[in-house]
Protein backbone atom coordinates (compact mmCIF):
# COMPACT_ATOMS: atom_id res chain seq x y z
CA UNK A 1 0.00 0.00 0.00
CA UNK A 2 2.57 2.85 1.16
CA UNK A 3 6.33 2.75 0.16
CA UNK A 4 7.81 3.54 3.64
CA UNK A 5 10.90 4.68 2.60
CA UNK A 6 9.74 6.30 -0.18
CA UNK A 7 7.31 8.73 1.05
CA UNK A 8 8.56 9.26 4.50
CA UNK A 9 10.91 12.21 4.57
CA UNK A 10 14.05 12.36 6.91
CA UNK A 11 12.32 14.35 9.44
CA UNK A 12 12.87 12.94 13.27
CA UNK A 13 10.68 13.70 15.93
CA UNK A 14 12.22 16.64 17.85
CA UNK A 15 10.78 16.48 20.87
CA UNK A 16 13.98 15.64 22.94
CA UNK A 17 14.79 11.99 23.23
CA UNK A 18 13.40 9.97 20.01
CA UNK A 19 11.18 7.59 22.41
CA UNK A 20 11.40 6.85 26.43
CA UNK A 21 11.34 3.09 27.11
CA UNK A 22 11.03 1.53 30.02
CA UNK A 23 12.93 -0.65 31.06
CA UNK A 24 -2.48 -12.84 33.23
CA UNK A 25 -4.11 -13.95 35.17
CA UNK A 26 -5.61 -17.40 34.81
CA UNK A 27 -8.87 -16.38 33.27
CA UNK A 28 -12.13 -17.71 34.72
CA UNK A 29 -15.40 -18.42 33.33
CA UNK A 30 -18.48 -18.26 34.35
CA UNK A 31 -21.78 -18.08 32.59
CA UNK A 32 -19.87 -17.54 29.54
CA UNK A 33 -17.65 -15.23 30.21
CA UNK A 34 -14.14 -14.04 32.27
CA UNK A 35 -13.06 -12.26 35.47
CA UNK A 36 -10.22 -10.46 36.30
CA UNK A 37 -9.02 -8.31 38.82
CA UNK A 38 -6.20 -7.80 41.35
CA UNK A 39 -6.64 -4.13 43.24
CA UNK A 40 -3.35 -4.50 45.51
CA UNK A 41 -1.15 -5.45 42.72
CA UNK A 42 -3.10 -2.54 39.54
CA UNK A 43 -1.47 -0.02 42.47
CA UNK A 44 1.86 -0.95 41.87
CA UNK A 45 1.30 -0.98 38.12
CA UNK A 46 3.75 0.45 36.22
CA UNK A 47 3.08 4.35 35.32
CA UNK A 48 3.95 6.15 31.77
CA UNK A 49 6.82 8.25 32.31
CA UNK A 50 5.97 12.20 32.40
CA UNK A 51 8.29 12.93 29.59
CA UNK A 52 7.42 9.79 27.63
CA UNK A 53 7.17 10.29 23.92
CA UNK A 54 5.08 8.17 21.55
CA UNK A 55 5.17 9.12 17.76
CA UNK A 56 1.84 9.88 15.36
CA UNK A 57 -0.10 6.82 15.05
CA UNK A 58 -3.75 6.60 13.70
CA UNK A 59 -6.62 5.21 15.09
CA UNK A 60 -10.49 5.32 14.36
CA UNK A 61 -10.37 4.85 10.46
CA UNK A 62 -13.72 5.62 9.06
CA UNK A 63 -14.81 6.38 4.73
CA UNK A 64 -14.87 10.15 5.74
CA UNK A 65 -12.44 10.42 8.81
CA UNK A 66 -9.66 9.57 11.00
CA UNK A 67 -7.87 10.62 14.29
CA UNK A 68 -4.01 10.99 14.59
CA UNK A 69 -2.70 10.66 18.19
CA UNK A 70 0.74 11.36 19.77
CA UNK A 71 2.47 12.00 22.89
CA UNK A 72 5.35 14.92 23.49
CA UNK A 73 7.87 15.69 25.96
CA UNK A 74 6.66 18.70 27.37
CA UNK A 75 3.33 20.65 26.17
CA UNK A 76 3.38 22.01 23.10
CA UNK A 77 0.59 22.87 20.43
CA UNK A 78 0.36 20.53 17.88
CA UNK A 79 -1.00 20.90 14.08
CA UNK A 80 -1.86 18.54 11.45
CA UNK A 81 -1.91 19.35 7.62
CA UNK A 82 -3.46 16.71 5.55
CA UNK A 83 -2.85 17.05 1.66
CA UNK A 84 -5.10 14.62 -0.54
CA UNK A 85 -4.45 13.30 -4.59
CA UNK A 86 -5.81 16.62 -5.81
CA UNK A 87 -3.12 18.74 -3.88
CA UNK A 88 -5.44 20.11 -1.92
CA UNK A 89 -4.30 20.61 1.71
CA UNK A 90 -6.46 20.83 5.32
CA UNK A 91 -4.66 21.85 8.50
CA UNK A 92 -6.29 21.79 12.00
CA UNK A 93 -4.30 23.27 15.07
CA UNK A 94 -5.34 22.42 18.66
CA UNK A 95 -6.14 25.26 20.89
CA UNK A 96 -3.44 25.23 23.16
CA UNK A 97 -0.39 23.39 24.65
CA UNK A 98 -0.94 19.20 25.45
CA UNK A 99 1.40 16.59 26.15
CA UNK A 100 -1.05 14.13 25.02
CA UNK A 101 -2.32 15.39 21.34
CA UNK A 102 -5.36 14.31 19.29
CA UNK A 103 -6.32 15.59 16.20
CA UNK A 104 -9.44 14.41 14.11
CA UNK A 105 -10.27 15.24 10.39
CA UNK A 106 -13.55 14.65 9.03
CA UNK A 107 -15.39 15.13 5.30
CA UNK A 108 -12.82 13.41 3.80
CA UNK A 109 -12.95 11.38 1.10
CA UNK A 110 -13.52 7.24 0.88
CA UNK A 111 -10.98 4.85 0.07
CA UNK A 112 -8.41 7.67 -0.55
CA UNK A 113 -4.63 7.91 0.38
CA UNK A 114 -3.74 11.35 1.94
CA UNK A 115 -0.36 12.31 3.28
CA UNK A 116 0.02 14.01 6.61
CA UNK A 117 2.67 16.53 8.46
CA UNK A 118 2.55 17.15 12.05
CA UNK A 119 4.53 19.93 13.77
CA UNK A 120 4.29 21.01 17.26
CA UNK A 121 5.24 24.89 17.84
CA UNK A 122 5.73 25.47 14.06
CA UNK A 123 8.19 22.82 14.31
CA UNK A 124 7.86 19.64 11.95
CA UNK A 125 7.47 16.47 13.53
CA UNK A 126 6.89 13.83 11.58
CA UNK A 127 5.04 13.07 8.18
CA UNK A 128 3.07 9.50 6.66
CA UNK A 129 0.33 8.76 4.75
CA UNK A 130 -3.05 7.03 5.11
CA UNK A 131 -5.76 5.26 3.91
CA UNK A 132 -9.49 5.99 4.28
CA UNK A 133 -11.94 3.42 5.02
CA UNK A 134 -12.91 1.79 1.91
CA UNK A 135 -16.82 2.20 0.66
CA UNK A 136 -19.38 -0.26 0.08
CA UNK A 137 -18.45 -2.67 -3.32
CA UNK A 138 -14.92 -1.20 -3.16
CA UNK A 139 -12.60 -4.52 -2.26
CA UNK A 140 -9.20 -5.76 -3.18
CA UNK A 141 -7.90 -4.55 -0.02
CA UNK A 142 -5.75 -6.68 2.68
CA UNK A 143 -5.63 -6.50 6.15
CA UNK A 144 -3.63 -8.46 8.91
CA UNK A 145 -4.54 -10.39 12.05
CA UNK A 146 -2.37 -11.22 15.25
CA UNK A 147 -2.65 -11.47 19.00
CA UNK A 148 -0.84 -12.67 22.08
CA UNK A 149 2.42 -9.86 21.12
CA UNK A 150 3.52 -7.57 23.78
CA UNK A 151 6.52 -8.81 25.33
CA UNK A 152 8.81 -7.05 23.71
CA UNK A 153 10.69 -10.45 22.36
CA UNK A 154 12.82 -10.20 19.13
CA UNK A 155 9.54 -12.46 17.78
CA UNK A 156 7.69 -10.05 18.29
CA UNK A 157 9.89 -7.37 16.44
CA UNK A 158 10.35 -9.81 13.53
CA UNK A 159 6.53 -10.54 13.08
CA UNK A 160 6.20 -6.52 13.02
CA UNK A 161 8.66 -6.41 9.87
CA UNK A 162 7.10 -9.35 8.35
CA UNK A 163 3.63 -7.50 8.86
CA UNK A 164 5.10 -4.68 7.56
CA UNK A 165 6.36 -6.40 4.17
CA UNK A 166 2.74 -7.72 3.74
CA UNK A 167 1.48 -4.17 3.84
CA UNK A 168 -1.93 -4.25 4.94
CA UNK A 169 -4.25 -1.35 5.29
CA UNK A 170 -5.53 -1.95 8.66
CA UNK A 171 -4.65 -4.81 11.44
CA UNK A 172 -6.90 -6.51 13.77
CA UNK A 173 -5.75 -7.52 17.27
CA UNK A 174 -7.26 -10.35 19.13
CA UNK A 175 -6.09 -9.33 22.74
CA UNK A 176 -3.00 -9.88 24.90
CA UNK A 177 -1.53 -7.09 22.87
CA UNK A 178 0.76 -5.97 26.42
CA UNK A 179 2.19 -8.19 28.95
CA UNK A 180 1.84 -8.90 31.59
CA UNK A 181 -1.00 -6.70 33.39
CA UNK A 182 -1.53 -4.35 30.90
CA UNK A 183 -0.08 -1.69 32.15
CA UNK A 184 0.41 1.72 30.87
CA UNK A 185 4.34 2.07 31.14
CA UNK A 186 4.33 -0.85 29.60
CA UNK A 187 2.81 0.47 25.92
CA UNK A 188 5.80 1.67 25.28
CA UNK A 189 8.32 -0.69 25.19
CA UNK A 190 5.76 -3.75 24.14
CA UNK A 191 3.50 -2.30 21.61
CA UNK A 192 4.71 1.63 20.38
CA UNK A 193 8.17 0.27 19.48
CA UNK A 194 7.78 -2.99 18.01
CA UNK A 195 4.65 -1.26 16.01
CA UNK A 196 5.99 2.74 15.36
CA UNK A 197 7.00 2.11 11.65
CA UNK A 198 3.33 0.30 11.31
CA UNK A 199 0.83 2.18 12.92
CA UNK A 200 1.70 5.67 11.67
CA UNK A 201 0.37 4.99 8.19
CA UNK A 202 -2.38 2.35 8.95
CA UNK A 203 -5.21 1.54 11.74
CA UNK A 204 -4.57 -1.46 14.32
CA UNK A 205 -8.21 -2.18 15.91
CA UNK A 206 -7.77 -3.82 19.07
CA UNK A 207 -9.74 -6.22 21.14
CA UNK A 208 -9.29 -6.88 25.05
CA UNK A 209 -7.41 -9.97 26.36
CA UNK A 210 -7.47 -11.49 29.95
CA UNK A 211 -4.23 -9.90 30.14
CA UNK A 212 -5.03 -6.34 28.79
CA UNK A 213 -7.63 -6.07 31.65
CA UNK A 214 -5.36 -6.31 34.73
CA UNK A 215 -4.42 -3.22 35.36
CA UNK A 216 -7.97 -1.29 36.58
CA UNK A 217 -9.16 -3.17 34.42
CA UNK A 218 -8.00 -1.98 30.78
CA UNK A 219 -7.68 1.72 31.77
CA UNK A 220 -4.43 2.20 29.51
CA UNK A 221 -6.01 0.50 26.85
CA UNK A 222 -9.03 3.19 26.57
CA UNK A 223 -6.23 5.95 27.09
CA UNK A 224 -3.97 4.65 23.85
CA UNK A 225 -7.29 3.15 21.91
CA UNK A 226 -9.60 5.44 19.76
CA UNK A 227 -12.13 3.01 19.11
CA UNK A 228 -14.91 3.64 16.53
CA UNK A 229 -17.59 4.24 19.80
CA UNK A 230 -15.19 6.77 21.42
CA UNK A 231 -13.70 6.24 24.74
CA UNK A 232 -16.40 5.42 26.66
CA UNK A 233 -15.22 2.41 28.60
CA UNK A 234 -18.68 0.71 29.07
CA UNK A 235 -19.49 1.00 25.32
CA UNK A 236 -15.68 0.62 23.61
CA UNK A 237 -15.27 -3.01 25.11
CA UNK A 238 -17.11 -3.92 21.90
CA UNK A 239 -17.75 -2.16 18.43
CA UNK A 240 -17.72 -2.81 14.70
CA UNK A 241 -16.51 -0.91 11.95
CA UNK A 242 -17.25 -1.67 8.16
CA UNK A 243 -14.65 -2.01 5.07
CA UNK A 244 -15.70 -2.30 1.53
CA UNK A 245 -17.75 -4.89 1.71
CA UNK A 246 -16.91 -6.13 5.06
CA UNK A 247 -18.63 -5.73 8.59
CA UNK A 248 -16.24 -6.67 11.54
CA UNK A 249 -17.43 -7.24 15.38
CA UNK A 250 -14.72 -6.47 17.71
CA UNK A 251 -15.76 -8.28 21.35
CA UNK A 252 -14.57 -8.56 24.64
CA UNK A 253 -14.83 -11.97 25.75
CA UNK A 254 -13.42 -11.46 29.17
CA UNK A 255 -17.22 -10.66 29.80
CA UNK A 256 -19.80 -12.57 30.34
CA UNK A 257 -22.41 -13.51 26.78
CA UNK A 258 -25.72 -14.63 28.66
CA UNK A 259 -28.38 -13.49 27.05
CA UNK A 260 -29.67 -10.52 29.65
CA UNK A 261 -26.09 -8.70 29.43
CA UNK A 262 -25.56 -5.69 26.95
CA UNK A 263 -23.00 -7.18 24.86
CA UNK A 264 -24.86 -10.27 24.44
CA UNK A 265 -28.22 -7.90 23.03
CA UNK A 266 -25.65 -5.56 21.35
CA UNK A 267 -23.90 -8.24 19.27
CA UNK A 268 -27.14 -9.88 18.57
CA UNK A 269 -29.01 -6.47 17.30
CA UNK A 270 -25.57 -5.92 14.96
CA UNK A 271 -25.50 -9.11 13.63
CA UNK A 272 -29.24 -8.98 12.76
CA UNK A 273 -28.80 -5.65 11.35
CA UNK A 274 -25.55 -6.24 9.01
CA UNK A 275 -25.99 -6.12 5.49
CA UNK A 276 -22.77 -6.88 4.20
CA UNK A 277 -22.07 -9.22 2.27
CA UNK A 278 -18.93 -9.99 4.30
CA UNK A 279 -18.70 -10.74 8.32
CA UNK A 280 -15.92 -11.02 10.69
CA UNK A 281 -15.40 -10.92 14.06
CA UNK A 282 -12.26 -11.09 16.67
CA UNK A 283 -11.97 -11.56 20.34
CA UNK A 284 -9.81 -13.18 22.61
CA UNK A 285 -11.34 -16.26 23.89
CA UNK A 286 -11.28 -19.17 20.99
CA UNK A 287 -14.74 -21.19 21.28
CA UNK A 288 -12.99 -23.94 19.64
CA UNK A 289 -8.74 -24.81 20.34
CA UNK A 290 -7.24 -27.86 20.99
CA UNK A 291 -4.26 -26.02 22.87
CA UNK A 292 -3.38 -25.99 26.35
CA UNK A 293 -6.90 -24.17 27.29
CA UNK A 294 -9.03 -26.00 25.01
CA UNK A 295 -12.50 -24.90 24.02
CA UNK A 296 -14.40 -21.66 25.67
CA UNK A 297 -17.52 -23.66 26.32
CA UNK A 298 -19.38 -20.56 27.35
CA UNK A 299 -18.17 -18.67 24.49
CA UNK A 300 -19.11 -21.66 22.51
CA UNK A 301 -22.76 -21.80 24.19
CA UNK A 302 -24.06 -18.40 23.92
CA UNK A 303 -21.61 -16.71 20.64
CA UNK A 304 -21.66 -19.36 17.83
CA UNK A 305 -25.29 -19.52 18.21
CA UNK A 306 -25.33 -16.30 16.76
CA UNK A 307 -22.45 -16.28 14.66
CA UNK A 308 -24.14 -19.40 12.93
CA UNK A 309 -27.97 -17.81 12.63
CA UNK A 310 -26.83 -14.55 11.11
CA UNK A 311 -24.04 -15.48 8.62
CA UNK A 312 -20.96 -14.43 10.24
CA UNK A 313 -18.07 -16.07 7.68
CA UNK A 314 -14.48 -16.06 9.76
CA UNK A 315 -14.04 -15.51 13.42
CA UNK A 316 -10.76 -14.61 14.80
CA UNK A 317 -9.25 -15.41 18.55
CA UNK A 318 -6.29 -15.56 20.64
CA UNK A 319 -5.32 -16.80 23.90
CA UNK A 320 -3.55 -19.96 23.03
CA UNK A 321 -0.10 -19.18 22.06
CA UNK A 322 -0.11 -20.86 18.64
CA UNK A 323 -1.67 -21.29 15.71
CA UNK A 324 -4.68 -23.51 15.03
CA UNK A 325 -7.16 -23.37 11.71
CA UNK A 326 -10.42 -25.34 12.87
CA UNK A 327 -12.06 -27.08 10.15
CA UNK A 328 -14.88 -25.30 8.68
CA UNK A 329 -18.04 -26.24 10.80
CA UNK A 330 -21.64 -25.44 12.23
CA UNK A 331 -22.89 -27.36 15.16
CA UNK A 332 -26.28 -25.73 16.51
CA UNK A 333 -27.84 -24.75 12.90
CA UNK A 334 -27.07 -27.31 9.66
CA UNK A 335 -28.36 -24.91 7.39
CA UNK A 336 -26.24 -22.00 5.36
CA UNK A 337 -22.67 -21.61 5.35
CA UNK A 338 -20.05 -23.36 7.70
CA UNK A 339 -17.57 -20.87 9.49
CA UNK A 340 -14.16 -20.71 9.64
CA UNK A 341 -12.21 -19.90 12.56
CA UNK A 342 -8.86 -19.44 13.47
CA UNK A 343 -6.74 -19.28 16.39
CA UNK A 344 -4.01 -16.95 16.15
CA UNK A 345 -1.83 -16.00 19.35
CA UNK A 346 1.60 -16.46 17.99
CA UNK A 347 2.35 -12.47 17.97
CA UNK A 348 5.57 -12.57 19.67
CA UNK A 349 4.50 -13.78 23.27
CA UNK A 350 6.25 -16.80 24.47
CA UNK A 351 4.69 -20.37 22.49
CA UNK A 352 3.03 -23.20 23.95
CA UNK A 353 2.25 -26.74 21.98
CA UNK A 354 -0.91 -27.62 20.65
CA UNK A 355 -1.92 -31.07 19.67
CA UNK A 356 -4.71 -31.67 17.12
CA UNK A 357 -8.44 -33.19 18.07
CA UNK A 358 -11.77 -33.60 15.68
CA UNK A 359 -12.16 -30.21 15.06
CA UNK A 360 -8.31 -29.20 13.93
CA UNK A 361 -7.71 -28.56 10.29
CA UNK A 362 -4.05 -27.32 10.44
CA UNK A 363 -1.70 -26.85 13.93
CA UNK A 364 1.05 -25.80 14.91
CA UNK A 365 3.69 -23.64 17.70
CA UNK A 366 4.75 -21.01 16.07
CA UNK A 367 5.30 -17.49 16.01
CA UNK A 368 2.99 -15.62 12.91
CA UNK A 369 0.27 -13.53 11.91
CA UNK A 370 -2.93 -13.65 9.87
CA UNK A 371 -2.65 -11.87 5.74
CA UNK A 372 -5.72 -11.57 4.49
CA UNK A 373 -7.43 -10.54 0.96
CA UNK A 374 -10.77 -9.18 0.72
CA UNK A 375 -11.91 -9.72 -2.76
CA UNK A 376 -15.59 -9.79 -4.28
CA UNK A 377 -16.43 -13.42 -3.85
CA UNK A 378 -13.65 -14.78 -1.79
CA UNK A 379 -11.47 -14.01 1.56
CA UNK A 380 -8.04 -15.82 0.89
CA UNK A 381 -6.01 -16.06 4.24
CA UNK A 382 -2.47 -16.85 4.71
CA UNK A 383 -0.60 -17.58 8.14
CA UNK A 384 2.91 -16.41 7.66
CA UNK A 385 5.68 -16.77 9.86
CA UNK A 386 8.73 -14.55 11.33
CA UNK A 387 10.74 -15.55 8.40
CA UNK A 388 7.62 -14.49 6.08
CA UNK A 389 6.49 -18.55 4.62
CA UNK A 390 3.21 -19.03 4.38
CA UNK A 391 2.73 -22.58 6.31
CA UNK A 392 -0.94 -22.47 5.87
CA UNK A 393 -3.88 -21.01 4.10
CA UNK A 394 -7.40 -21.43 3.28
CA UNK A 395 -10.01 -19.71 0.79
CA UNK A 396 -13.87 -18.55 2.28
CA UNK A 397 -16.08 -18.48 -1.35
CA UNK A 398 -19.19 -16.31 -1.62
Amino acid sequence: MFDHNAFRKPVALTLGVSLLFLAGCQSLAGSGGHLAADSAQNAEATRLPSNAEIRPYLQNVTTDGITILWRSARKAKGEVTITGPDGRSQTLSEPGSVQDHRVRFTGLEPGTTYRYAVTQDGKPVWTSEFITARPRGQNGFTFGVMGDMGKGTPAQFAIARQLAQFDPEFTLLTGDIVYFRGAEGDYLPKYFKPYQDLIDDQVFFPTLGNHDILTWLGKPYFRFFELPTGNIESASRYYQFSYGDVDFFGLDSNQAFTKILPQYRWVKSALEASTAKWKVVFFHHPPFSAGKHGDDNGVQKHLVPLFEKHGVDVVFAGHEHNYERIKPMRIYEQAGRPITYIVTGGGGTDLRPVGKNQNTAYSESIHHFMGVKVENDRISIQAIDQGGRVFDSTVVTK
